[in-house]
Parts: structure tokens; C-alpha cells; sequence
């Protein structure tokens, strides 16, 4: 609806911005009036006589003046209203013309007597050509007007662009074709942008060539490398063209886009996971890598039967095998390149063995090719020559593996292991018994006295060696036979202090080759006699042993008691005396002394007073002796260790591994061990305690260690995995800096150019060094990581500036150009001002604060200026229908506000020849376009367009069936012209019909609304559906009884008919004539039921029929009406008792009220419906009757009698 308009009228200041002019704020020039045709898009206009005198006049001389104006566009004349003069008088005239001539449309006057009260209209010439006629009389002379016009023309026709023929690679010219002539003078290497894998610098923009300052064709200069890679490039460009009034118009954001093909091409072959790999391990994908940069489409040959395409493929080389692949551009074949890559394969092999099996104890190397390789399994104790140890493995099928690289094969030996048991023994003809060991089994025994299956009998004295042989491997022991089996006489006192006592080792114990036992704990292994105290108790224990033929002996051990808990304890040198038994400590049985090698370290034996620094303050053990009074020594060891931490400091980065805090680290150690760890980045994990540098942070960090009362420190010095030294730019007045905050830690050297003061903290004085230039830092830390450099600019100090900006504008789409030093600064402003460019209408209205700052800190310097934008002229529109239905009307309606503040009062001028008001209500023939334009004479005009759209009307017309009977069914078809819709058809109907055909009847009138619902637009119509008038036969009886009393035998028959015209009463087949309208009597002779039927038609012959059956009943007593109706007519106008035999009545008849309206004693006097002489009203009233009848019978009878009229 709106757009901003690009041409200002009335504007006197020119300027010249970009290199090229802004023609729309050039100075307006003065017309006057005059007999001439120009081409002209604006200009102020005025008389004859110019702007500072009356307009001419020639006595008595009548002189016509045509001047034709030409412009690019729609023509919009105004003028200014005289203050007190009369600007033209009465008698001259002035007119307007939409065209070359006077013939053309008039579009306003003749204008004559032109004053402040009736000043010149706003003139608008749709056509773009607007032709003035002065006529003056000669006898007048006027003050004259003050006016003048403006022209918006057309937008040109943006510009396309092309490039002539592609660049080749690393070329740095580029030419390139519009479809328009564009501004010379605009094309600026700013108003480009290329981009694409590289992005080349553009040096300058030449036209080629340039004629009367556009041209079609230019070319775009490259600074070196140029178009130096293969891919896709956009070209964004920004180029300006002039309409016919010379506004200039931006087209932004025009893309060319172009390929580059014949760059050589580069690349090679990716192997995963590794180049060498096993033989048939298929674990081997190749891959072409070609640079990111290459966005063309590649193709891919390979060798080896592999597919065409990038990869990755699966090998499976079973030897070393090369791969090539050529790469080629799928648009230029001929541009390519081949890539190899060549994966090794390793193909283990072990030899084979002379024997699969081998004797436990027997040894060899294994072999294997290729060489050298590694050898792992059981029993291998040299994984370089292959040593296998059979007796290093226990028994069984062993798997050997052989190891090049990452391949490995496997073979497998089996170890036979041949256990015979310990030296059995037997007493002379015992009974026979099965030797122990014999494994594995299925082996054969040899040897004296002893079968093949291991059983031995004992029929000699004498020590015999026995042989246990499965497969190639053998193994022998003895059976001692004896006739005399001897153990130790008496009891032997044992220490509970001593691990192990060896009961075979006891004097007297023969032979060699029983088994010792006891009830109870104790022993530990039966053949040696290996004897605990500890675990036997204190007290006397009894000993068996026994030989394998059944005989046996028994002595006596007495275990004495003697305990000191724990073993071993740990402290530190300095620790002050104390009681071992607070260590905690236990020595059973109490009562016995504590003693030390070193003198004073038991300050008092009974007590166990220890002083662990007697020994010195050095690391050191103290072997401390408890005895017992039955003389049973057990013994502590004091481990006497002073905390240490073996170094004095660690380094790291924030990223390297955390540090288990034990002594299995090469490079870190401390004692004793069971301490506490505490500081930054420590933590207690899994039992563990860890240094995690991460958590900890950069900085240098005091870890301490705490044992028996005892601590050392460790200082653990962590940097920045990532150091940040951003390069800096200072000016030569800055003070010393530090080149990275805060400074790294201890352990940190800077080196580098002039002016570094503190290398380890890395300060730097910038005043020491020559402004003008960059200087270069680097640093090393002792953790080996974060390694880097830091770059210092130092710059002389130049003071900020803002120059060539103003302090106010008006609201207008024009670009100002100033200007800021030192050069790169920051400007401080709203984001619609960009450095070093203020457009008003991209800022908008309002007061700016412009700040503009170069440098930071001590180096920061300032500068501030207020720049102040009028409102924006702008309107607010508002169209009350853009679509009516023909005949329809909009309300459009135009208001500007803001703009220039001194303006009170806008100009609005319109087409379509409407008056130079802001509102106006249009009733358009068919669809029509409203423009309004808005001007303050100092900002940007407004354009508001309104386009009201005219659907067309439509006209329904209806086919009917013909004439009919009333109410028989028939059919209305409606048709439209035009017959394209859709339409929708509403009728008054129950149900509602919504079809164009309706289902009605005959003689009905019907409403039909008919909306076309593609345009909204309705028409209501009616039809009647032709038929002949309504008929319907009807009648009533009077009296209307369900039965009639025989009295009343003759009945009237009122005609309630409609619409009949002829027809015929039946009485049980007795015709009378029937007259419409007419009530017809019959005379019932006889009691009994009868039929009367009503045949009627109206003027179409259309019938009608009614029937009604009638019964009379057979004569009684009397007879009394329940209603009559005196209104003359003849019928049933008197009520009359009736009956038979009557002798005597009495008759009285009441009103609601009670009244008693009437009286009579005789039959013949009946009641004729009045009442003191006046009819009396309609109703029920109530009646008392009491009669005797000849017979002397009395009859009382009482009810309610209905009148009507």
C-alpha cells in the first residue's frame, strides 16, 4: 500500500557523496511562465514575470500563453496561497490540461480572481504530461503565483548480470555483463563480495568502457592469489541505475555465480585404522581425501576391483598390496590426478613342534616367522627368544601365542606332570596298602614289593625306591619298611610365640614317611608335621603319628603362652614417649617385661613406656622384646618414619591425567603410608586418594600429608591447558602490561622481542619500543603444555575525532558521509548508524548521541557529538472495503503526520481527478486504483496507492411450470447470467432448500437469496409458482350434535367452503344445487344414520369434496337444545322445549351472574336470545326445568345452554 518516495522537491542543497551526484537534493530551478514545451521533473514555477514582480499585462491586449511540461512520470503541481494579494484577478484565466495540448482532459479551470480565500488547487496529471494556459486581458494586473512541480517517475528496470566467459585458475580479472546500463562512477570494490572456498580481495572495479556515465560491461580487478581453488563462487554485487528525473536507484544483493575447474587437483589416501595390518583380517578402509575446499563433483576410479565412488572400502589384502585411485573433475575430465597408498600385511607363522607333548621339566625355544616377534602364554619366561619352562605351568594343554605388531597365531603344547607324593612308610608284614601320589592318572607303578597299580606290600625292612611312569615321563620316591617305629619321649614345651614347629624334624621320630596327627586344629600339613601353637591353643596337646600299614605311637606337646599385638606398628621419630599399649597394643600374659636394643628406648620396662626418637630422628625400626615370666619371648617392630614427600613440587596442565597419590609413581613417593591427603583438586576415590588438576585449576596449589602426628607438603603447580594471550593493541602512552592475566604460574619464561621487563611474570613496557610496529612474545612452562606466543601493536596516540556531520536533518532517504580519526575506532551509537555513514530515514526521527572511541583502558580516548533527525513524514491509511459489489462504495482515507515540525497542514494530492482532501468516499464502475501523494515540502513524500476492486453483478431469471391447481407439486428451475460462480440459493422453505431447482407447489409465493461465494456479493427475488386459487369443500350442521334428537330432525347446513365457484349437496344420494356462500336445510324424516357429502371446483376446474355422516336418534320425552343461535337466519333462532305429552312446565334460564334472563311455562313460548328487549351476549348459560307430563310423570332436569351468534 506504501512506499517511500525518492525524490525531494524544494530542497536547495546539493552534494556529492560516493563520487557520484545524488540528484535528489540537486537545486530546484525557477520556471515562469511562458509558450514552450520542457522535459523537466521538477522545478519552481511561477508568472510571466518571475517571483518578485506583477505578472505582465499589455493594454487592452489579450495574451495566451501555453507552456508544456514533460516528465517522468505523474505530474503534481502545487502552489503556495497569496498572504494579501490577489494573485490573479478576475478576467484572467488560468487552466490545466492531463496531456500535450489544451485538447487533452481539462484537469482543472479556467481559474480566474485567485486570492488567499480561494487559492489554487493541487494539480495532478496522471498522464506524465501537463500543458498550462494563461490567458490575461490587458486590463488587469495580478500580484502573480508562487508554485510549483514535481515528477515521480517510474523505477528503472534492475539490472541482471552475467559473466562473460569463466575465469581460469588463479586468475585475477573477472568480467562481467548487465542487462542495464549502471552508474560508472558507483562502481566501488565495496559494493562487492566474493565468495567460495577462498575469499579474494577485490582491488578496483573497471568499467569497459564507460559512455556518458554508465556502462554495460566491467571488469573486477583481483588482488594475487586470485580464484586460486576448485569450487563454487558468488559473486554478491550492489549496483545503481537512474530513472528518467535522474533519482538513483540501489539494487542490493544481485548474485552471479560461477565454477572454477582447472586448478590442479590434490589429494591421497586415508587408511583406517593402520597401513599395516593382518593377513585376512578385512580391518583395513580406504578412503580418497581430497581437500575440503573442492566442492565440485568428483569422480573416483580405483584399482583392486573397488567401487567408484569416495569410499570408505573395505580390503582384505592377504599380502602387500598398492591401491590407486584417479581423481578426476566430473565436468573436466582431463583435470586429474592419481593417489596411491600401499598397506603392509603381516602374516605370523610358528613352527612346528618335533612332539605335541612334553615332560614337566622340559625345555626349548619356540620359532616363529616373520622375526622378531613376541611370545606370550603359560610357561613362556622369555617373550623375546620364546623360552618355554614346562615346570613353570602346571599340567594340561597350554595355547602359545605369536605376536608381530598387532597379528598374532597361536599353537599348543601338552605339559605332562608327573606327582608321585612324599616318601611313604610301613611296619614290617603289615597288611598291604596303597602308596600315595600316582598322578595323573592311568600310570603305571615299578619297583620292589609294589604292584603295577600302586599297592605296596611290606615284607622286608629296608627303604625301597618306587617308579610312577605315564607315557614318556617317570618319577620315583621311597617306602621306608621298619620293625621298630620310635616317637619322642616325654613333653615337649612349645612357644604360642613360634609360627611353626616341624614335628618331623623332632629327635626320635622314625622312620621317615608317616603322617602326623591330633583332634583339634594345629596341623597344618600331616607329612612334615608342620605345627602351629598359635592355632593349637595353649595347653598340652596330643601328637599321633602313624604309618600307612595301621601302626602307630603318640607324644605329648604343651604350647606356652606368649602374645604381643600387632607385629608391627608404624610412627614418627618425633613423637613424644607414650605406651605402646595405646598404639593399640596387647602382650599376654600379663606380668612380663619389655626391652629394646637401643638404650632409652624403653624408658620403663614394666609399663612399656617407648620413646620412638631414642633411636634418633631419622627413619629407623626398633625391635621391641616382650617376655613372658615362663620365659616365652614375642617381639613389635617399631617402624620409626618420619612423613616425607620425596619431592618438593609437581607441575601440570588443567587437561593432564589425575594422580593417584601412591608410590607406584615414578616421579613421586612419600612415607609412611596410611596417611591423609588434604588440599585443592584432592579427593578420596576407591581407597585411593587422587590430585585431579582440572578441579584444582590453574594456580600453584600446597597439598599436605598427614601421618602419626607428622606432615609434609608438596606444592602442585597446575596451567591453563588453553592459554588465551590474545594479541594486543596499546598505545604508546600505556603503561607496563602483562601480557597474559594474571600471570602464569611459577615455572613460566617469556622471551621475545624489546621492551619485556619481568620475562618470568612476562610484563612488558610498551613505551620502550617503536610505535608503529608489532612485536612477538613466546613462553615455555616446566609442564611442557599451553606453549604459545603473545603479540603486542603498539600504535602512536592520535585523539579521538567526529568531523563533516551536522547537528540536524530533515527526514530524508539520503546518505551523509563523515568522518572519524584515528582510523578503526568504535562508534557508539544506534545500530541504523554505521560508521562513517548517516542516512536519516534509515536512522529515523529522534535526537542521537554519537560517541566515537578508539583504544581501551589508558589507552582509550573519546569523543562525543549530537546529531538531531526530524520526524518522519508518514501516514496512516485506512480502506473501509477493497472489494465491494458493483454499486458498493469505500471509504479511503489518507493522514499524514509528523514530518517537518513548523508544517500544520499537508498537502494531499490525488488521481483519478479527486479533490485535495484526505478522505473521500468512492462508488467505482469497476475496479480502480487511488493514488495519494503526501508532501510537507521537506521530508520524503508518501505514496499511498488504493485499489478497489468491482465484482461484476449477475442476473437470475426463472423457468416455470404452467398453471396448476392450487397446492400440486411443482418445479422452479433458476438460471443465472453469467453462469460461472458458484452460486448459493437460500429459499424460504421447511426444510430450506438450498438448490437452484425448487420442489414447491402450485399457487405459493417463495424467496430466494442468491449469494455468489466467490465474490460475497447477494441479490434477494421472489416467484409465485403459477396456480389457480386455493379450494377446500367444507360445511357445518346446526344443531352440530354427535346425534340429533328426532325433535330435531330438520338440520341446517352452513357452507364454510373456499375458493369454489359450482358444485352439489348429497343426502344419501338426493342432489341439491350448490350456491357459494348459501345454508341449505333437510328434513331427517326418519331416525337413523345418514351420509351428506359437498362437491365443489373453482375456476380451473379443481375439486374438492367434504362428507359428513349425521344421526338422528328416535323421539323421547322432551327435548332441549344445548345451543342455538338467534341471529335471523332462520334456522335454530328461538330455543323451544320439545317433546310429546307435555302437560305443566316450569322453564327459567340464568346468566353467569345468576340473573334469570328468561321465564316460560308453556312449550310453545321459547326463548328468542334477548333480555330486557336487548340481545343478550354470546355465552353459556345455565337453565332449571321441571315438567309433568300427561301420564302424571314429573321430569326435573338442569344444564348449560350455549348462545350464538
Amino acid at each position: 500500500m506504501k512506499r517511500a518516495g525518492l525524490i525531494k522537491i524544494f530542497l536547495v542543497l546539493a552534494f556529492v557523496c560516493n563520487g557520484f551526484e545524488d540528484l535528489r537534493s540537486q537545486v530546484l530551478q525557477n520556471t515562469n511562465m511562458q509558450t514552450n514545451t520542457i522535459t523537466l521533473c521538477r522545478s519552481k514555477f511561477y508568472d510571466d514575470a518571475g517571483p518578485s514582480a506583477p505578472y505582465f499585462s499589455l493594454l487592452n491586449t489579450v495574451v495566451v500563453q501555453t507552456l508544456t511540461i514533460i516528465g517522468g512520470g505523474p505530474i503534481t503541481m502545487t502552489f503556495n496561497p497569496g498572504l494579501t494579494q490577489t494573485q490573479i484577478q478576475a478576467g484572467d484565466f488560468i487552466s490545466f490540461y492531463d496531456g500535450m495540448n489544451s485538447a487533452a482532459p481539462l484537469l482543472g479551470g479556467p481559474f480566474t480572481a485567485i486570492n488567499p480565500g480561494n487559492p489554487l488547487p493541487t494539480i495532478i496529471a496522471p498522464s506524465g504530461t501537463l500543458t498550462v494556459v494563461w490567458s490575461e486581458n490587458g486590463n488587469t494586473v495580478g500580484h502573480g503565483w508562487n508554485g510549483g512541480w514535481f515528477s515521480l517517475a517510474p523505477p528503472p528496470t534492475p539490472p541482471t548480470t552475467s559473466i562473460n566467459s569463466v575465469p581460469s585458475c588463479s586468475s585475477t580479472v573477472i568480467t562481467m555483463t548487465t542487462t542495464e546500463g549502471v552508474l560508472c562512477d558507483s562502481l566501488k570494490a565495496n559494493y562487492f563480495n566474493i565468495t567460495g572456498p577462498v575469499f579474494p580481495v577485490i582491488s578496483t572495479i573497471i568499467p569497459t568502457p564507460c559512455s556518458n556515465g554508465t556502462c554495460n560491461v566491467f571488469q573486477i580487478q583481483l588482488n594475487s592469489p586470485g580464484l586460486s581453488q576448485n569450487c563454487n563462487y558468488t559473486i554478491n554485487s550492489t549496483l545503481f541505475r537512474k530513472d528518467k528525473c535522474d533519482s538513483i536507484y540501489k539494487y542490493q544483493n544481485l548474485i552471479t555465480t560461477f565454477s572454477i575447474i582447472t586448478c590442479p587437483i590434490t589429494g591421497s589416501i586415508n587408511v583406517t585404522s593402520s597401513n599395516t595390518v593382518c593377513a585376512y583380517s578385512c580391518t583395513a578402509n580406504v578412503r580418497a581425501v581430497i581437500p575440503a575446499s573442492v566442492c565440485l563433483t568428483l569422480n573416483y576410479t580405483w584399482d583392486n576391483g573397488l567401487p567408484s565412488s569416495v569410499g570408505p572400502h573395505p580390503v582384505c589384502p592377504t599380502i602387500t598390496t598398492v591401491y590407486n585411485c584417479t581423481v578426476s573433475v566430473a565436468s573436466a575430465p582431463t583435470n586429474s590426478v592419481v593417489i596411491t597408498r600401499t598397506i603392509y600385511v603381516i602374516d605370523p607363522q610358528i613352527n612346528a613342534l618335533p612332539s605335541p607333548s612334553v615332560c614337566q621339566g622340559t625345555n626349548f625355544n619356540f620359532s616363529g616367522t616373520p622375526s622378531p616377534g613376541v611370545w606370550l602364554g603359560p610357561g613362556i619366561t622369555n617373550s623375546l627368544t620364546g623360552f618355554f619352562c614346562s615346570a613353570c605351568t602346571g599340567p594340561g594343554v597350554k595355547t602359545i601365542t605369536y605376536q608381530v605388531g598387532s597379528c598374532i597365531t597361536t599353537t599348543q603344547v601338552t605339559v605332562i606332570q608327573i606327582n608321585v607324593g612324599s616318601a611313604d612308610a610301613a611296619c614290617l608284614n603289615g597288611p598291604t596298602f596303597t602308596v600315595t601320589g600316582g598322578l595323573p592318572l592311568g600310570g603305571v607303578w615299578s619297583g620292589p614289593h609294589i604292584s603295577p597299580t600302586g599297592v605296596f606290600t611290606p615284607t622286608q625292612v629296608g627303604s625301597f625306591l618306587i617308579t610312577y611312569s605315564v607315557g614318556p615321563c617317570a618319577l620315583s620316591k621311597s617306602v621306608n619298611v621298619t620293625n621298630a617305629l620310635t616317637v619322642p619321649p616325654g613333653t615337649i614345651n612349645i612357644c604360642r610365640s613360634n609360627w611353626y614347629t616341624y614335628l618331623i624334624n623332632l629327635p626320635g621320630i622314625s622312620p621317615i614317611g608317616g603322617r602326623f596327627y591330633k583332634t583339634g586344629p594345629g596341623i597344618l600339613n600331616s607329612v612334615i608335621g608342620t605345627f602351629s601353637p598359635n592355632l593349637a591353643g595353649v595347653g598340652l596337646h596330643v601328637i599321633t603319628y602313624s604309618l600307612l600299614s595301621g601302626c602307630s605311637e603318640t607324644f605329648a606337646v604343651n604350647v606356652l603362652d606368649i602374645d604381643v599385638s600387632p607385629t608391627t606398628a608404624t610412627t614418627c621419630p618425633a613423637k613424644a614417649p607414650f605406651l605402646l599399649s595405646t598404639i593399640p597394643s596387647t602382650a599376654t600374659p600379663s606380668g612380663g617385661s619389655w626391652s629394646c636394643s637401643v638404650v632409652g628406648a624403653i624408658q620403663n620396662p614394666a609399663t612399656g613406656m617407648y620413646n620412638p626418637s631414642a633411636g634418633g630422628l631419622s627413619n629407623h625400626n626398633d625391635i621391641v622384646v616382650y617376655k613372658a615370666a615362663n620365659g616365652c619371648p614375642d617381639t613389635i617392630v617399631m617402624r620409626c618414619i618420619r612423613t616425607n614427600i620425596s619431592i618438593d613440587s609437581l607441575f601440570f596442565c588443567t587437561t593432564s591425567n589425575t594422580l593417584q597419590l601412591t608410590n607406584s609413581f615414578a616421579t613421586f613417593s612419600y612415607a609412611p603410608s596410611g596417611g591423609i591427603y588434604t588440599g585443592p583438586g584432592v579427593s578420596f576415590t576407591g581407597g585411593n586418594y587422587i590430585f585431579n588438576p582440572s578441579v584444582a585449576g590453574p594456580g600453584i596449589h600446597n597439598v599436605f600429608y598427614d601421618i602419626n602426628t607428622c606432615t609434609d607438603s608438596i606444592k602442585m603447580i597446575v596451567y591453563p591447558a588453553v592459554v588465551t594471550a590474545p594479541d594486543l593493541t596499546v598505545c604508546s602512552t600505556h603503561p607496563t602490561l602483562s601480557l597474559v592475566t594474571p600471570p602464569l604460574p611459577f615455572g613460566t619464561n617469556w622471551t621475545g622481542g624489546p621492551g619485556l621487563i619481568t620475562p618470568s611474570l612476562g610484563i612488558m613496557n610498551p613505551g620502550a619500543v617503536l610505535a608503529g610496529n608489532q612485536y612477538t612474545y613466546t613462553f615455555t612452562n616446566r609442564a611442557g603444555c599451553g606453549t604459545g606466543s603473545a603479540k603486542v601493536y603498539v600504535y602512536q596516540f592520535v585523539a579521538a575525532n567526529i568531523s563533516n556531520l551536522a547537528s540536524v536533518y530533515c527526514f530524508q532517504n539520503t546518505t551523509y558521509t563523515f568522518n572519524t580519526v584515528p582510523p578503526n575506532g568504535t562508534l557508539t551509537a544506534v545500530s541504523s548508524i554505521t560508521p562513517n555513514t548517516f542516512n536519516p530515514s534509515i536512522v529515523g526521527a529522534g535526537q542521537y548521541t554519537l560517541t566515537y572511541q578508539y583504544g581501551v583502558g589508558a589507552c582509550l580516548t573519546s569523543t562525543t557529538t549530537v546529531v538531531r533527525v526530524h520526524p518522519q513524514l508518514t501516514t496512516s491509511t485506512s480502506i473501509s472495503a477493497q472489494t465491494i459489489c458493483l454499486g458498493g462504495s469505500s471509504v479511503i482515507n489518507v493522514k499524514g503526520s509528523g514530518g517537518l515540525p513548523a508544517v500544520t497542514q499537508y498537502t494531499y494530492s490525488w488521481t483519478n481527478n479527486l479533490t485535495p482532501q484526505n478522505t473521500h468516499n468512492v462508488v467505482p464502475n469497476a475496479t480502480t486504483v487511488y493514488t495519494c501523494v503526501t508532501i510537507d515540502g521537506c521530508s520524503d513524500p508518501v505514496i499511498d496507492t488504493f485499489r478497489v476492486f468491482v465484482y461484476p453483478t449477475y442476473y437470475p431469471a426463472f423457468i416455470s411450470p404452467p398453471k396448476q391447481c392450487y397446492g400440486v407439486a411443482a418445479q422452479v428451475t433458476t438460471n443465472i447470467t453469467p453462469s460461472t460462480g458458484p452460486y448459493t440459493y437460500t429459499w424460504n422453505t421447511t426444510p430450506i432448500q438450498t438448490s437452484n431447482v425448487l420442489n414447491g407447489v402450485a399457487g405459493k409465493n417463495y424467496f430466494l437469496k442468491i449469494k455468489n461465494t466467490a465474490t460475497g456479493c447477494t441479490k434477494d427475488t421472489s416467484i409465485v409458482i403459477p396456480g389457480y386459487n386455493a379450494i377446500k369443500a367444507l360445511f357445518s350442521p346446526n344443531p352440530n350434535l354427535n346425534c340429533v334428537p328426532f325433535e330435531e330432525s330438520r338440520i341446517a347446513f352452513l357452507d364454510l367452503s373456499n375458493g369454489a365457484t359450482g358444485g352439489a349437496w348429497s343426502f344419501n344420494g338426493n342432489t341439491l344445487p350448490y350456491v357459494p356462500g348459501q345454508t341449505v336445510s333437510h328434513d331427517f324424516v326418519n331416525p337413523g344414520n345418514y351420509n351428506v357429502t359437498l362437491n365443489v371446483v373453482n375456476e380451473g376446474n379443481c375439486p374438492s369434496s367434504y362428507a359428513l355422516s349425521v344421526c338422528v336418534l328416535e323421539s323421547t320425552d322432551i327435548f332441549l337444545p344445548d345451543i342455538f343461535s338467534p341471529n335471523n337466519d332462520g334456522a335454530n333462532d328461538v330455543l323451544y322445549l320439545r317433546g310429546n305429552g307435555v302437560k305443566e312446565m316450569v322453564f327459567h334460564i340464568y346468566d353467569r351472574w345468576g340473573n334469570k334472563v328468561f321465564e316460560s311455562t308453556d312449550v310453545k313460548n321459547g326463548w328468542d336470545g334477548t333480555y330486557k328487549g336487548k340481545d343478550a351476549e354470546p355465552g353459556v348459560y345455565a337453565y332449571y326445568l321441571s315438567v309433568t307430563m300427561f301420564t302424571d310423570k314429573k321430569l326435573v332436569q338442569k344444564g348449560d345452554i350455549t348462545l350464538v351468534r
